[in-house]
C-alpha cells in the first residue's frame, strides 16, 4: 500500500460522454497532492472512454488510473474500483457530477488535523451549470457514528455515497459493499458506514455539486425500484438483528415506514401491498409518526391510491 495516498476518488463511468469532461475538469482543478483518481469504465458503449483518454492526453495527470470491466451497474463498478484504491480514505463520485472549488483541499486539511473515521458534507444541486459560490467557513461538528446513524434514520441526513468520505479500512475490515443489481444502493450501505464509524465530522459546506438530470438513475421510478426499496429495508433489519444500536431502536420505525410507503406508491400491486404489510407487522405501530399511521390505514382500506391521485391533481391544478 502507498502510505502517501490520503484520499482515493473512485468514479464509476457508464455512458456519460456528455458530462464526464466537466467532472474531470472539476477534479483536475483541485489540489490533489496525496490523492489518487480511479476511473472505472463499466462497459460504456458511448464515447465516454474516448473522452477520458483524450482529456488525460491533453491534461496529463499524475496518479490517475482508468480500469475497465464488463457492464454490471453502479454498485458493481464501485466495488470494483475499491479493489484498486490505496488511499486511507475513499470518496465515491458520480461521473456526471462535479466537485466544488477547493473541496479536496478542505477535506485533506480536515483529516490531517483530527482523528476521524467519516466526514459528511453538504452539496449543491444544479441542472446545466453550477452557480459560482464561495464556500463559507462554517464550523464543523464532531459527533459519534451513532449520532450520524440517528440522523440518517430520522431523515435529517441523506445517505448518498458521494456525500461523505470514509476510511477505506471500514469497507475492507467490515466487509461493506454495495449490493449489485439493485437500485438505492446508497441506502443499503451508508447505515453500515455510520454504524462502524466511531468518530464523524459533519460539515454543511457544499463540497459536492450534484447534477439533477432527467435520465439519471435517481430520477427513474419503476416496480423494480419498489422491490429494491423493500430489499434494502429487509437487509437493514437483518443487519441490526446482529448489531445492537440505540439509533436503530429509536428511529428505524419511521424510516422503514417512510420507505415502505414510498415503495408501495411506486407500484400499487398486490405483491407490493403484501410487502408493505410485512414491514409494518414488524414495527411498533403505536410509536410511528401520525402521518405514517394514517397512510398505512389508508393503504389497508385500499384508499391510499385514490387519495394520492387527488393530491396529485390538486397540486397541478
Amino acid at each position: 500500500m502507498n502510505n502517501s495516498t490520503r484520499l482515493s476518488l473512485i468514479i464509476p463511468v457508464y455512458n456519460v460522454a456528455t458530462y464526464i469532461a466537466d467532472c474531470l475538469s472539476s477534479i483536475a482543478a483541485q489540489a490533489l497532492e496525496g490523492c489518487e483518481v480511479v476511473l472505472v469504465d463499466d462497459g460504456s458503449t458511448d464515447d465516454s472512454v474516448r473522452v477520458i483518454e483524450q482529456y488525460l492526453q491533453d491534461h496529463p495527470q499524475a496518479n490517475w488510473h482508468i480500469v475497465h470491466k464488463p457492464n454490471g451497474g453502479l454498485s458493481s463498478a464501485r466495488n470494483y474500483g475499491l479493489k484498486f484504491a490505496h488511499g486511507d480514505y475513499v470518496w465515491f463520485i458520480d461521473s456526471d457530477d462535479m466537485l466544488a472549488e477547493s473541496a479536496v483541499q478542505r477535506l485533506i486539511a480536515l483529516i490531517q488535523t483530527q482523528p476521524v473515521d467519516t466526514v459528511v458534507f453538504g452539496y449543491q444541486r444544479f441542472v446545466d451549470t453550477p452557480e459560482p459560490t464561495l464556500l463559507p467557513n462554517l464550523p464543523n461538528k464532531a459527533q459519534s457514528g451513532n449520532d450520524f446513524l440517528a440522523a440518517i434514520f430520522s431523515r435529517q441526513r441523506e445517505s448518498y455515497a458521494w456525500s461523505f468520505i470514509t476510511k477505506r479500512a471500514i469497507y475492507l475490515d467490515e466487509s461493506v459493499s454495495f449490493p449489485e443489481g439493485r437500485n438505492y444502493e446508497d441506502m443499503a450501505t451508508t447505515y453500515q458506514i455510520a454504524y462502524f464509524s466511531r468518530t464523524v465530522v459533519l460539515s454543511d459546506q457544499p463540497l459536492y455539486l450534484y447534477r439533477d438530470r432527467e435520465g439519471s438513475i435517481s430520477n427513474r421510478v419503476s416496480g423494480q425500484h419498489a422491490n429494491d426499496l423493500f430489499a434494502n429495508l429487509a437487509d437493514c433489519q437483518r443487519f441490526f438483528s446482529q448489531h445492537r444500536s440505540a439509533a436503530y431502536a429509536e428511529h428505524f420505525g419511521d424510516f422503514a415506514a417512510y420507505y415502505a410507503l414510498l415503495a408501495y406508491q411506486q407500484d400499487f400491486s398486490k405483491q407490493m401491498y403484501q410487502k408493505l404489510q410485512s414491514v409494518f407487522t414488524q414495527l411498533d405501530f403505536s410509536s410511528l409518526s401520525r402521518r405514517y399511521q394514517i397512510a398505512y390505514l389508508l393503504a389497508r382500506a385500499r384508499l391510499l391510491r385514490p387519495v394520492q391521485a387527488i393530491r396529485t391533481r390538486l397540486s397541478h391544478s
